[in-house]
Formats: structure tokens, sequence, C-alpha cells
């Protein structure tokens, strides 16, 4: 059942962690390879990407101290996939039974 919980963990994570490489490609204005490819990657989803670059740049994508809200993203999102391989590689995780939860390792 943990493996299965990793699993999807990281399946939710990774296209995260790619929106966040995406903005952080273009807040930089650098890897015009992996803007492109990412940029194709969600216009084909449906995703309209043309205002991305205007909006990474603006001061509502940074936290208090200035720092780019991207930089928390990637950060959390590799915490996850750190997270999502500890439970595949130990199986342990979470356990609820009704009302009451418990660690299992």
């Amino acid at each position: 059942m943990t493996v299965a919980l990793a699993i999807v963990l990281a399946a939710l994570t990774v296209p995260a962690l790619l929106i966040n490489l995406y903005f952080t490609a273009l807040m930089l204005d650098r890897w015009p390879r992996l803007r492109h490819g990412l940029g194709a990657l969600f216009t084909t989803c449906g995703a309209d990407t043309s205002s991305c670059a205007i909006v990474v740049k603006t001061p509502y994508a940074r936290l208090f101290g200035g720092a780019p809200n991207v930089y928390v993203g990637i950060i959390w999102n590799v915490a996850l996939l750190g997270l999502a391989l500890r439970w595949m590689v130990t199986g342990a995780g979470w356990w609820c039974r009704g009302r009451t939860c418990s660690w299992r390792s």
C-alpha cells in the first residue's frame, strides 16, 4: 500500500517540478532548449504560455523576502520526491484505521 502511495505522490510531483523548472528558466532567461521543450509540452496540454515570461518577472511572483516563488516550489517538489523514494525503499508510512493514525516502519 505504501509503495502505491509513493508512486502516486511521485506521479503528482513530477509535473509540478517541471512547471517550476519552466518558470525558473523563464525568470533567469536561460536554457532555451528546456524552455522550448517544456513550453511545447504545456501548450500540447492546453496551457497558454504566452504571458508566462511577463508574469514571472512581476513582484507578484516573489515571496516576502524577494525570493522567487519557484525556488520554494523546486525545494518542495524535491523534498516530496525524496519522501516518495523513502516510502518506496522502506515501505514505511502512516497507517490510519478509523480515527487513529500511527507510524509504521
